[in-house]
């Protein structure tokens, strides 16, 4: 039987007042709850008790009070039962207050809900604190699992229970190769580049987005003189632009030009400077050799020059710098090509360094030099 048009009326009269004062329940409410003082936060409860952000920050402000913080958290966890944010803040609440079992079922609840870091995180320091050790190694590898960008803070949990950083990779560490690498970095910040050098040669590109850390580690790997380490990093970014000017590639006061490289003596040089230098691998024992084509024009003022003192050396890759070979003097006037040959020196690296050293008892030299074809090659037998 249809409603009379004025029942009909009043029928939708009543709906559209419930409607209207729901909004400004939940209005008012809102307003009381931006005072984000305890008054405030218990008018919005009062007006809106269904709104988990209220009964969040009830349980905060009651937990800075010292009073009973969980029940809050308790109702919040009834109105949203699929919140983990709102199950790990119960979780730990319940730690805090002593209740274990209690504690541990809510945030694993929360990493049943959420495959993220985060949950994962924080039952790793929950089992952490309560010195439960397998457990803790389970949901720090699968904290790891989630791709967090910075894990070293799990790292370092890791390594405040185990010392050992090869047990910390064993235990913990996911066989993917971002992990690999940001756990590599980990090494190296530790001045553990003896174990960075060993998995060198297992780390593969992990994505645009670590090439600088991928960069970052081969710098930190040539700072430590493991030179055939650093070169498999780099050969796998192969991302030359990454390595401009530095490390393997060659730098210097030196100006690129497009023939080569040009430096300019003025008079007010340093005595001794070391004007073009990279670093290579190279393979212990087997015979090389450095090739050049350079054009001199150097003078002096007070009279004429009879030496450059400029000439190609061959260092060692360490911190002693042994030398290997050296050039002899490019001229100080004219052009040509050039070489010296060396044997790859134990450790695997040398440093590669056009060195300008001021002749004694001559005058400062003027003028410029320019090197051509620069070119670090093995000697066939």
């Amino acid at each position: 039987m249809a409603l009379p048009p004025l029942a009909l009326r009043l029928a939708l009269s009543g709906v559209l007042a419930v409607a209207a004062w729901d909004v400004g329940r939940k209005a008012l409410a809102d307003s009381a709850f931006r005072e984000q003082t305890p008054e405030g936060v218990d008018r919005a409860i009062a007006l809106d008790g269904r709104d988990t952000r209220f009964l969040l920050a009830r349980s905060l402000l009651l937990d800075r009070q010292g009073a009973g913080a969980t029940p809050p958290l308790e109702r919040a966890a009834e109105l949203s039962p699929r919140d983990d944010l709102i199950w790990q803040r119960l979780g730990l609440q319940r730690e805090l207050e002593g209740r274990i079992e209690e504690a541990e079922r809510s945030l694993l609840r929360a990493a049943e809900l959420s495959r993220k870091y985060e949950p994962r995180w924080t039952l790793a320091n929950f089992y952490f604190r309560q010195g439960r050790r397998d457990e803790f190694w389970k949901w720090a590898r699968a904290g790891l699992e989630s791709g967090w960008p910075d894990p070293r803070p799990l790292f370092d949990l890791c390594r405040a229970l185990e010392s050992n950083l090869e047990e910390v990779e064993r235990k913990a560490v996911p066989d993917n190769p971002r992990m690999k690498v940001l756990f590599a970095l980990y090494l190296a910040d530790q001045g553990r580049l003896d174990l960075v050098e060993a998995r060198a040669a297992g780390l593969e590109p992990p994505g645009a987005e670590l090439d600088g850390i991928m960069a970052h580690l081969v710098d930190r790997l040539l700072a430590g003189y493991r030179t055939q380490a650093a070169d498999h990093v780099r050969r796998t970014l192969n991302r030359p632009e990454l390595f401009e000017r530095r490390g393997f590639d060659w730098s210097g006061p030196a100006v690129r030009t497009q023939a080569g490289w040009r430096i300019e003596w003025n008079g007010d040089q340093p005595e001794t400077l070391d004007v073009l230098a990279r670093i290579a691998a190279v393979d212990p024992g087997r015979p090389y050799r450095l090739r050049w084509r350079s054009e001199t024009r150097l003078s002096s003022p007070a009279g004429a020059l009879r030496s450059s003192g400029v000439r190609w050396i061959v260092q060692e890759w360490t911190r002693e710098a042994a030398p290997v070979a050296a050039s002899g003097e490019l001229p100080v006037s004219g052009g040509g090509g050039g070489s010296v040959e060396f044997r790859g020196p134990r450790v695997g690296g040398v440093r590669l360094a056009l060195e300008y050293r001021r002749p004694s008892g001559s005058m400062r030299a003027e003028g410029a030099v320019e090197v051509m074809q620069l070119e670090v090659e093995p000697v066939s037998p």
